[in-house]
């Protein structure tokens, strides 16, 4: 897909109205047949295979799954009495382990919020 597509900056060149009508109307012109453009049209002519939302809910999945992580961890500290500065340490030693955990969640702050919200 070309720059100008993808950075949103289609803009139109000539002296006068009717030539930057023109201009405009050519890039249009050649968006429709490039190949991006009909990759578009496939997908949206697909409903029934929900390309989009089934990416989606996996993108959530995974993110939903690290945070379980992350809090059953926050479980783990307040349920034996650690302290909450140890939460970063284990998070770096779950990932060193090969677990997903994300980016975020991971500082004392969020050790305290999340066992908050545990507790709550």
């Amino acid at each position: 897909m070309s720059a100008e597509w993808v950075n949103c900056q289609i803009r139109p060149y000539g002296a006068t109205r009717s030539r930057q009508l023109i201009a405009i109307r050519k890039k249009i012109y050649e968006h429709r047949d490039s190949a991006s453009h009909k990759q578009a049209l496939s997908v949206q002519q697909t409903p029934s295979a929900d390309t989009l939302k089934t990416v989606v809910v996996e993108s959530q999945k995974e993110h939903v799954d690290a945070t379980c992580k992350v809090f059953r961890t926050m479980y783990y500290i307040a349920a034996n009495n650690r302290p909450y500065v140890d939460h970063p340490g284990l998070i770096d030693l779950q990932s060193l382990n090969g677990v997903k955990l994300d980016r975020m969640l991971h500082s004392n702050n969020a050790a305290t919020d999340i066992a908050d919200h545990i507790a709550d």
